[in-house]
């Protein structure tokens, strides 16, 4: 499907850059540095998303989202706000006037590539959506006509929801860059097309930041979550330094963005400098430590996210040593039953990780999961993340 585009920033070179990475996706993309003529441009022509800068001459990015709100014909265009301003009440504020999304400054063109293709196929699912229930309140179709339509209805949903799927993963790293302190190494395998687990970490100074979480439920809804959690973790890793505040400043940030949902999650900093390990939970279950071939569980408690009303997150410290594996996993792993359901849990599932742990020379994120897969066979009851950091 052709989409058009709309770009708009009162900086020319910030529109050519723009236009430069989305012309690998996109033919049709229309610019302008003036709010008004851009508005004047969508009453007279088609537009399917709109990237507008928050800092503009004549209106701003926010305002400039009340004004289509107000216009019935161009109120469910998709606005994504641009902006280098990263303040947590920009990003409120453009929420609640009804973006869809928010890209910083300067762009990093796979992020700008993957947020307008999501919120496009989403855009579009909500148009046939809509033209389909329109088709059914005007006719009174036939039985046969109504098969044949949900059929096709439902292959081009399909065929939506797996580009959705492909956007969502690329947000799950599963291969990392080398470093010649630590070791990082993933799995993850969604229980639907579009999952609900998220991993997002981040090198800074001297210490690796990991955000490790599980957002309770799967598909475009998940996704889009997905994409607010990032930017929180983005934006605490510039106030903070500890775990647990970083924690309790994205739980007060998703807050009004997230509605009946939760995520239980992991936030850890490694500085590898000093070998120490700080850590805050948010009702995820604990961490495992491979030493040896011992497995130790990394002692702590924190709440859950979104749901809880008064959330206490906790600051925990840990030495580790030359050769420790730290094991992140979400409860897809644990929460499975075999082919005769038999319900594996927590317990079975650490005898699983202490016995592949004692094996030496041995993958143990791969030869865990395939472990996992054989007992499930191959049935998912929900995403199945593994994350191992293993020190040098």
């Amino acid at each position: 499907m052709d989409s058009s585009i709309l770009i708009i920033d009162d900086e020319k070179i910030n529109l050519e850059i723009l236009k430069k990475i989305l012309r690998k996706d996109f033919e049709e993309i229309h610019s302008f540095t003036s709010s008004n003529e851009a508005l004047e441009f969508m009453k007279q022509s088609d537009v399917d998303i709109i990237l507008s800068d928050q800092n503009m001459p004549e209106i701003s990015g926010i305002e400039f989202i009340s004004r289509i709100k107000e216009n019935k014909e161009l109120s469910e265009i998709p606005v994504i706000i641009i902006s280098a301003d990263q303040e947590v009440d920009t990003l409120k504020g453009a929420f609640k006037a009804g973006a869809v999304d928010y890209i910083t400054k300067p762009f990093r063109a796979e992020e700008v590539r993957a947020r307008v293709n999501i919120q496009l196929q989403t855009y579009y699912l909500k148009k046939q959506r809509n033209i389909y229930i329109s088709q059914i309140e005007n006719q009174k179709l036939l039985l046969e006509k109504k098969n044949i339509e949900l059929k096709n209805l439902y292959e081009e949903i399909e065929k939506d929801l797996k580009f959705a799927a492909q956007v969502q993963s690329s947000l799950i790293p599963t291969k990392y860059p080398k470093s010649e302190n630590y070791i990082l190494k993933g799995f993850y395998e969604p229980y639907s097309k579009i999952g609900g687990d998220s991993i997002f970490y981040k090198i800074k100074e001297n210490s690796l930041y990991i955000f490790f979480g599980d957002i309770s439920g799967h598909g475009i809804s998940a996704a889009l979550m997905s994409g607010m959690i990032l930017l929180a973790f983005q934006f605490s890793l510039k106030q903070f330094d500890s775990p647990d505040r970083c924690l309790d400043f994205m739980n007060k940030t998703l807050v009004p963005l997230i509605k009946h949902h939760h995520i239980s999650a992991v936030f850890l900093i490694y500085d590898f400098e000093n070998n120490i390990l700080k850590y805050s939970y948010g009702g995820h279950h604990e961490i495992f430590k491979i030493r040896d071939g011992e497995v130790s569980e990394l002692e702590g408690k924190g709440s859950i996210m979104i749901i809880h009303p008064s959330p206490t997150f906790r600051y925990y410290e840990a030495k580790l040593e030359k050769g420790d594996k730290l094991l992140l996993f979400s409860d897809g792993l644990f929460e499975v039953y075999s082919k005769n359901d038999d319900f594996l849990g927590l317990d079975k599932f650490k005898d699983l990780v202490i016995n592949i742990s004692k094996i030496k020379n041995i993958d143990i994120i791969e030869e865990l999961s395939k472990a996992i897969l054989n007992f499930s066979n191959n049935k998912l009851h929900d995403d199945m993340t593994l994350l191992m950091l293993e020190t040098l």
